[in-house]
């Protein structure tokens, strides 16, 4: 925290002398009582800063304790890497005494704070504490979050600027799951939305624990890209977002750069790994010591990815600041060897799909976009693919959650737009807001087959209502 934010903290402690908000340890969510000791003579408080979102001690937290009959006095103390902190020599009286952490504020929290009773020759014992994950869900997003099965995703919305100030916007996150319907396994792809408050903070609730979600926020025309993000298993992500608006090529100086390293898990330099990120279509190799640069990248939130062969491909986010080189080092592990069989059967999968797909191109109906032609193509978005073909129509979305949605003329009834079946792999997609840039990205898709009709769409890929149907398989283009 800067030297002015810290002072506006220890204002407001200041302030909760006459109303005091605070944040209990372990137990409940409301005020916490005075600890109150025998009365003797002189005065001192000992306590401890505890974190139990992470079941360990705030080390550096910084404790402010004021009188509540004199605000204008204000003494402040580090706590040490145990969390331990003490005031000496305190007169008599009745304090309020609050911790200042980072932790505290990337969770969203205010101050912690705790009233306090010091009388003559005692010393009193103040504990000050985060509650617990589970209780921090439950306090964001109601009672249901008290459950295992539901997670929260608490960050801020920063402009990708070297002074990464926050601001309002909003954020998203969506993901797949398999749902048993009538018709089979089926698989969906909820989301979750969320507004910041005026200091850019979010809090998304019923995000999946331990699962992978794609995420993205945007600010006005500001947008961050499309990044992968892994929820604990504890159910709590903390997470910021950077946006930035579209550079042009030539803003050099308003562009970010990525420099690091590549190594195996044993610390040797990898060469010819291929790097790139997904804001921008550029690829990079590393050198013979595992170096490389990525320049002229796009400020914001993105995707990392790093490839070679024999290794298992390695996908991080990346925070990009305009005017900044970010420095990495990256540890890629090899494929693991299974059996032979299981092996096989994948391969075979993914090959039977390939092979279907010439099969159905041979016979002339739809429209078919090979790994060559994709290539060639170069589209940033999947939507951008799609306005090529005719009796296809992108919809603008509406607002700021901008989702463009992908309609066929024809269904059911003559004349009208429809939705065409999804279906990536094989597996038919629901989506519960039609938004198709949330589920892949172009540089994935390894081939594509649309039918802009019923009457000419394959039997197994057919609706009811009559609409045509999208096909996309993926997998590296080489």
């Amino acid at each position: 925290m800067t030297k002015i934010g810290r002072a506006a903290g220890w204002a407001a402690l200041i302030r909760l002398v006459v109303f005091a908000i605070t944040v209990p340890c372990l137990t409940t969510l409301g005020a916490q009582e005075a600890v109150r000791v025998p009365a003797t003579k002189a005065g001192a408080l000992t306590g401890l800063a505890y974190d139990s979102t992470a079941s360990r001690p705030l080390a550096g937290a910084r404790l402010g304790l004021i009188r509540v009959d004199d605000p204008s006095q204000l003494r402040t103390v580090g706590a040490d890497t145990a969390g331990r902190f003490q005031f000496d020599s305190l007169p008599p009286g009745r304090y309020l005494v609050g911790a200042d952490h980072a932790r505290i504020d990337s969770l969203g929290l205010a101050q912690l704070t705790l009233l306090v009773e010091i009388r003559d020759g005692a010393t009193t014992t103040a504990t000050l504490c985060l509650p617990s994950i589970r209780r921090l869900i439950a306090y964001r997003c109601g009672i249901g979050g008290m459950a295992d099965t539901s997670g929260v995703w608490v960050g801020t919305v920063r402009r990708a600027i070297p002074d990464r100030r926050a601001v309002s916007g909003t954020v998203r996150a969506h993901w797949s799951e398999m749902v048993a319907t009538a018709r089979g396994l089926t698989l969906t792809a909820p989301y979750r939305q969320a507004q910041t408050d005026s200091l850019g903070r979010f809090f998304v609730c019923s995000v999946p624990p331990g699962g992978l979600m794609s995420v993205r926020a945007w600010s006005g025309a500001d947008s961050s890209g499309f990044v992968d993000v892994d929820v604990p298993k504890n159910g709590l992500l903390l997470r910021d977002v950077y946006v930035a608006p579209s550079v042009e090529d030539g803003d050099g100086a308003l562009r970010g750069a990525v420099r690091g390293t590549v190594r195996r898990a044993d610390g040797v330099p990898m060469d010819e790994v291929r790097l790139s990120v997904s804001a921008r279509n550029l690829e990079v190799t590393t050198t013979a010591n595992g170096g490389f640069v990525l320049n002229a990248l796009p400020p914001g939130t993105h995707t990392l990815e790093a490839r070679s062969v024999g290794y298992a491909p390695l996908r991080t986010t990346v925070d990009i600041i305009g005017g900044e080189v970010l420095a990495l080092s990256l540890e890629m592990e090899k494929f693991v060897a299974l059996d032979p069989v299981k092996v096989r059967v994948d391969r075979l999968t993914r090959m039977q799909g390939l092979e279907d797909f010439n099969e159905r191109r041979k016979g002339g109906f739809g429209y078919f976009f090979d790994p060559a032609q994709l290539a060639q193509i170069n589209a940033v978005r999947v939507t951008d693919l799609l306005r090529r073909i005719p009796g296809i129509s992108i919809l603008p979305g509406n607002g700021m959650r901008g989702i463009d949605r992908i309609r066929m003329r024809g269904g059911a009834a003559f004349g009208i737009y429809c939705e065409p079946q999804i279906f990536i792999d094989g597996a038919r997609i629901q989506m519960e807001d039609s938004n198709i840039e949330n589920l892949l990205f172009t540089n994935d898709i390894r081939a594509m087959e649309v039918y802009n009709r019923s009457t000419i769409t394959p039997p197994q890929f057919t609706s009811l209502d009559g609409c045509g149907a999208i096909l996309f398989w993926t997998g590296p283009r080489r």
